[in-house]
């Protein structure tokens, strides 16, 4: 409803100009807002938020159903088609935290603009989920193409200008008109190329994708088991502490602990990174949960990274330092590539004393990703263990495309398998 009410014709006062155009001058009225009482503005407070709460549920209840439908098909998919799917994913997750942001703020007409994006990204993402010949996908994968080959060919055109030519070129301004509000631009010799973000935006971003609730330490967990768990738990802990307690010049850098069922699955990598984490022994962890699916090739990285300021304060800095300067190599890239800058070349850069601390790293139930970003996480895994004196505690169900993936990896001969079962 709006706040602004036109009063009756009676008590409307006609208001001259103070402008006016030749001989004649232009009359206008005027409309006063109408004043809400508190308890009117709290009663449309709590009517705007209950007619979205429904909606948000069955919005939420949509996403979980076409990521579920959508996991068995990613096998399948090409590297663009995962890397959309991806994409959208991570549009749901911003639109419903820009949701939030507004419905904090009390902006409530930003709030249903956001609402209105989620919803519409939601249904998309369900009608990729349920369309097993993924037709809309790949028609939108191939336009995508077709854009990015065209603005090549753009961008080619413009650099085979002469430079007496490129006088003719709009001036910045001009430029920045044309090509959209809200972006900058570089010089007209640099043929009017978005520039890229700020510095301080790439830090943001780096904690912006600091998932907390991925962390070992986040929530409540009980210390008190049941007795099925706790005897499961007793007969699983004794091999990895033993892995734990050995020198740090073993060949074995990976645990990997094989789960076979859902129950207490997540209770012996919580229980030794909680351990760990009590005596600074833990460098960083990841614990997957059923709802993050997709969202994984953004936050993985930055995580990982995030979380090592705390078992070394030194690497804070220089983290920082390396997304303000390598921002733009690095958010958006895959999950090697982002590992690579943000772990093992920032890692490389600490003093002598800082790189003798050993480092281990929790990841727990890696099953529950999607299949596609699983192997890559897998080869940033590898790629961290060539080059840095890191070990790798991992969990997870025996999948199949996970047992044939560890069977031709690198590190098989520097694995050390495990079982977690329930026990009668």
């Amino acid at each position: 409803m709006p706040l602004l009410r036109r009063r009756s014709t009676s008590s409307l006062q006609p208001v001259q100009s103070a402008t006016s155009t030749g001989s004649t001058t232009e009359k206008k009225h005027q409309y006063s807002p109408v004043k809400l009482s508190f308890s009117e503005k709290l009663r449309r407070a709590f009517v705007w938020q209950g007619s979205h709460r429904e909606r948000l549920a069955d919005l939420e209840a949509m996403r979980r159903r076409a990521a579920e439908m959508m996991r068995p098909l990613q096998l399948d998919m090409t590297v663009e088609e995962l890397t959309e799917v991806e994409d959208m994913h991570d549009r749901m997750i911003y639109a419903r935290e820009q949701y939030f942001n507004a419905k904090d703020r009390g902006k409530r007409a930003k709030g249903d603009q956001w609402m209105s994006t989620l919803s519409a990204t939601t249904k998309k993402y369900e009608r990729f989920a349920i369309g097993a010949d993924r037709s809309e996908l790949r028609e939108l994968v191939k336009k995508k193409k077709a854009n990015a080959a065209g603005k090549a060919q753009s961008m080619a055109r413009s650099a085979s200008i002469p430079e007496q030519e490129s006088s003719e070129a709009p001036s910045e301004p001009m430029a920045a008109m044309t090509h959209g509000r809200g972006q900058s631009y570089i010089s007209v010799k640099e043929y009017m190329i978005p520039s890229p973000a700020s510095a301080n935006e790439y830090v943001t971003m780096l904690d912006r994708y600091h998932r907390r609730e991925a962390v070992h330490d986040h929530g409540y967990w009980p210390s008190v088991y049941s007795q099925e768990d706790r005897k499961a738990l007793e007969a699983t802990l004794p091999p990895i502490i033993q892995w734990l307690e050995a020198t740090t010049g073993h060949t074995s850098r990976i645990y990997w602990l094989w789960q076979k069922g859902e129950r207490g699955r997540d209770n012996p990598l919580r229980y030794v990174a909680n351990k760990c984490g009590k005596y600074d022994a833990l460098a960083s962890s990841f614990f997957f949960s059923s709802d993050q699916d997709l969202s994984t090739s953004a936050v993985f990285a930055p995580t990982i990274a995030n979380e090592l300021t705390r078992y070394i304060p030194e690497f804070g800095d220089i983290l920082k330092s390396t997304s303000m300067n390598r921002g733009s190599f690095i958010f958006g890239k895959g999950i090697v590539t982002q590992v690579k800058e943000l772990v093992v070349d920032t890692f490389k850069k600490l003093p002598q004393l800082c790189r003798q601390k050993p480092l281990l790293v929790v990841i727990n139930s890696l099953d529950r990703c999607a299949p596609g970003l699983a192997l890559h996480i897998l080869d940033a895994i590898e790629y961290c263990v060539e080059r840095m004196p890191i070990f790798f505690m991992i969990s997870s169900l025996e999948a199949d495309w996970l047992v044939s993936r560890t069977q031709s990896w690198g590190l098989r001969s520097r694995t050390t398998t495990g079982v977690y079962m329930e026990l009668e």
